[in-house]
C-alpha cells in the first residue's frame, strides 16, 4: 500500500520477531469462522486471560491510545531508551511509562509484554515452507490502495481456499478483517492524527526537532488533515494497515502451531507488537525528516 509519503520503515524480521502471546490464555467459546461469509464483530471476546478480556476493538483503542500519546516530553516517544532500535515490545513498555494513558489499556498491555519471550520463539520456528506462503499473503497485500482494498483481498484468499490447509488461517483471516473495519475510523483514516501527552511544554525537548506548530490547534492537538495534501501526512495508514494484518496472521499461525499457544491470542498480540513499532518507527522519521 501507498497511500501517504512514507514507505515502510518496520523490518519484516521485526514482524516475525514480536508478535502474539498467550501460553495460559483460554481461547473463547464463538463459531464465527465456520462460515467463509462470517465476520468478527469488533467487540467479540476472543480469548481472555487472567479475567482481562481482548476484542478486535481493543487493538484500535491500544494503537489509537499510543498516537493521542506519542509526542511531548511526557509521551510515548520520550520515555523510549534507544530511539534508533527499538521493538513493539519497547514501545509497549514505553507506553506503560506514560500518565496519560488509562490504566485499562497498560493492563493489556502487560499481558501481551508476559508472554513476549515465549512467542519470539514460537514465531522463529515456522517452517521456511509456511515463511513463503505468509511472504505470497504480504505481497498480495502490498497490491491495495486502501483499507477497503486490503479486506476485499484477505477475503478473496479466505474463499479462494488457497491456504485453508494452514491451520488457522481462516481464523487469522477474519481478525485481520475485523480490525481493519473496527480501525477504519480513527487509525487508518487520513483525517487521524498523532497527539501530545497531556501537560507537554512543546518545547522539543528530548533532543527531538521543536514541532510544527502551524499544524495545531489553541490545545497543542494537530489540526484535522481533511484539508491537507495527503503527502504532508505525519504517517501513512496504509502502511499500518500492511503491519497490522501481517502481525495478526503470522501471530495467529505462530499461536496455532506451537503447544499452549492459541490463533486469536497470538493475532491479537501480534497485531499490537508490530502496530506499535511500525506507527512509532514512521512518526519519529517524519519527525526527524521533515522534508
Amino acid at each position: 500500500m501507498r497511500i501517504g509519503k512514507l514507505v515502510m520503515l518496520g523490518s519484516f524480521t521485526m514482524l516475525f520477531a514480536l508478535v502474539a502471546f498467550v501460553a495460559s490464555c483460554q481461547i473463547m467459546p464463538s463459531g464465527p469462522n465456520e462460515s467463509e461469509n462470517v465476520s468478527i464483530a469488533p467487540n467479540t471476546p476472543l480469548f481472555a486471560d487472567d479475567g482481562i478480556t481482548f476484542t478486535p476493538h481493543h487493538h484500535t483503542l491500544i494503537i489509537k491510545a499510543i498516537g493521542d500519546n506519542m509526542l511531548g516530553d511526557y509521551g510515548v516517544i520520550a520515555h523510549l531508551a534507544d530511539r534508533d532500535n527499538f521493538t513493539g515490545s519497547d514501545v509497549l513498555r514505553a507506553v506503560l511509562e506514560v500518565e496519560s494513558i488509562p490504566d485499562s489499556i497498560k493492563e493489556k498491555i502487560r499481558v501481551v509484554l508476559k508472554y513476549a519471550p515465549a512467542l519470539e520463539q514460537a514465531l522463529q520456528n515456522i517452517p521456511e515452507d509456511l515463511q513463503a506462503r505468509l511472504d505470497e499473503i504480504k505481497s498480495k497485500l502490498e497490491q491495495a490502495e486502501s483499507p477497503e482494498d486490503a479486506i476485499v483481498i484477505l477475503r478473496e484468499l479466505k474463499v479462494s481456499g488457497k491456504y485453508k490447509d494452514i491451520k488457522g488461517m481462516d481464523e487469522a483471516f477474519d481478525f485481520g478483517i475485523a480490525i481493519i473495519e473496527d480501525g477504519m475510523g480513527s487509525i487508518y483514516s487520513p483525517d487521524y492524527v498523532i497527539g501530545y501527552a497531556c501537560d507537554v511544554d512543546h518545547s522539543g525537548g528530548n533532543g527531538l526537532p521543536e514541532p510544527d506548530t502551524s499544524r495545531q490547534d489553541s490545545t497543542g492537538n494537530n489540526e484535522p488533515t481533511s484539508n491537507r495534501d495527503s503527502t504532508d501526512y505525519w504517517y501513512d495508514p496504509g502502511e499500518l494497515v500492511e503491519a497490522d494484518i501481517m502481525g495478526a496472521i503470522s501471530g495467529a499461525i505462530a499461536g496455532s502451531l506451537a503447544p499452549g499457544l492459541g490463533t486469536f491470542g497470538g493475532g491479537i498480540a501480534g497485531a499490537f507488537s508490530f502496530s506499535a513499532a511500525d506507527f512509532t518507527k514512521q512518526i519519529l522519521f517524519a519527525i526527524l525528516n521533515p522534508d
